[in-house]
């Protein structure tokens, strides 16, 4: 844990954030957060604020909510992009689909799309007829 989710977390829990949804946001194990808190003074039932503001996941600045709304996690679109392309395993994908290749035969996921016949650029260039110099 770095110091800055230790920042986020002390944040959170002053604006009334449960252990569970401090622990979805910063990517991190419920008992992580949970033990971090009870160490710190940081445990028990506490009130949401009034502002009802959350941090931003990338940078930590404050994302204002509306209420009655789905709860937003990034302060902007910038925000937004920098946390998925930093942690692209966390982002879920659920339109991938697996195919098969036409040329070698190997199976490969991709976004669900009928265009999607090669695993590689290698295999399309085979179908292609193209010449392929390994390195």
């Amino acid at each position: 844990m770095t110091l800055s989710d230790k920042k986020k977390i002390e944040a959170y829990r002053e604006s009334g954030v449960p252990y569970s949804e401090i622990a979805e946001i910063l990517s991190l194990s419920l008992n992580t957060v949970k033990s971090y808190c009870k160490r710190h003074n940081l445990g028990g039932r506490r009130e949401r604020t009034a502002e009802n503001i959350l941090l931003c996941k990338q940078c930590g600045e404050g994302v204002p909510q509306t209420p009655h709304r789905k709860a937003k996690i990034f302060c902007s679109d910038k925000c937004r992009m920098a946390w998925w392309n930093a942690h692209p395993k966390d982002v879920q994908r659920k339109s991938e689909q697996i195919f098969i290749c036409t040329v070698c035969g190997g199976s490969f996921s991709a976004y669900a799309s009928a265009k999607q016949k090669f695993c590689s650029r290698k295999c399309y260039g085979i179908s292609k007829g193209a010449v392929i110099h390994e390195r």
